[in-house]
């Protein structure tokens, strides 16, 4: 069975991409597993990526899998290597805070946000929490706040340790900020590489999204995404001096995404000095990090062979 896993990090566009995937693999005939919802309505919880997958797995009975993965935990153990792609998306890691923040900000003030409150909110602040429900706070206030929060800061570092290296420890808001070194940032930098077919980029969505569609042997859609899910409409626009005032909680992040372009120690350098001058880069000017996609090279793949009529998609 030939397995194509979506890693859907929150925040760049993964809800959006993910079903598109869903609704072409359909047409295609393939079978579709929602492994993070499957594991909610299951479990009760998101996070129970490997128990979902060990009972589904062995009852699968058709020749191709498309997976949605939109949680921390590590699955890679799960699929065999020659059978298996990943693709991912990454995003700005202080456009995504922002979005981050500003979602949580829409779930918590909206009657849906049910049972996972608790799950959500274990490791951050009652101050953090109590912000997202104050219609007069202003925006500053609300971004400073929860840039101090662990769980917040170099969320990339934190989310692909715990899915590629297996370190899944969840920081408490007395936690103290974890700290990244050389060494651990170009270990996990490999290690994502090595696991990961396609890393696409939010700031060049469309040739991303192409670029997974080839990788999981669809037809390239040249329309643009159709599917537009949890639009950031209230999410607000930061300026230069704004943007640079939260670039220091994710300076490991910034380096990760360096690492995984696989630029020179001088071009490593030369990004790290215009993050640090970006104040005085007009807001236009998205080229420091939207203009670096960061693609792999698909692998070779025969072409899908023609599913019969009797394997219907198992669409759960």
């Amino acid at each position: 069975m030939n397995c194509y896993v979506f890693v859907h990090v929150p925040r760049t566009a993964g809800s959006s991409v993910w079903h598109q995937l869903a609704y072409q693999g359909a047409d295609e005939q393939i079978g579709i597993y929602d492994i993070y919802h499957e594991s909610i309505q299951r479990y009760g919880i998101p996070g129970c990526a490997d128990r979902f997958l060990a009972d589904v797995l062995r009852q699968i009975d058709v020749p191709e899998c498309f997976f949605h993965h939109h949680s921390r935990d590590s699955i890679f153990e799960l699929f065999a290597d020659y059978d298996s792609v990943f693709a991912t998306l990454l995003r700005d890691p202080v456009d995504r805070f922002v979005s981050d923040v500003f979602h949580f900000r829409r779930f918590f003030r909206s009657a849906a946000a049910g049972r996972l409150t608790a799950e959500i909110t274990e490791s951050w602040s009652d101050k953090f929490t109590s912000s997202l429900t104050d219609e007069d706070l202003p925006v500053r206030k609300l971004l400073d706040c929860a840039v101090r929060e662990p769980n917040f800061q170099n969320f990339y570092m934190q989310f692909f340790s715990s899915m590629c290296l297996g370190d899944a420890r969840r920081y408490t808001v007395n936690s103290p900020p974890p700290e990244y070194s050389t060494d651990k940032i170009r270990t996990l930098a490999a290690e994502i590489r090595r696991r990961f077919q396609v890393i696409g980029w939010f700031g060049s969505l469309q040739s991303s999204f192409s670029e997974i569609q080839n990788a999981f042997l669809l037809p390239a859609d040249s329309a643009p995404l159709t599917n537009t899910i949890n639009i950031g409409h209230d999410k607000p626009r930061l300026s230069p001096r704004e943007w640079r005032r939260y670039a220091s909680a994710f300076e490991a992040d910034y380096q990760l995404l360096d690492e995984l372009r696989s630029l020179t120690p001088s071009q490593k350098s030369e990004r790290q000095r215009l993050r640090l001058c970006r104040r005085f880069i007009p807001v236009s000017s998205r080229w420091l990090d939207e203009m670096l996609p960061l693609d792999l090279p698909a692998p070779d793949r025969p072409s899908r062979e023609p599913v019969t009529a009797d394997c219907a998609p198992a669409l759960v």
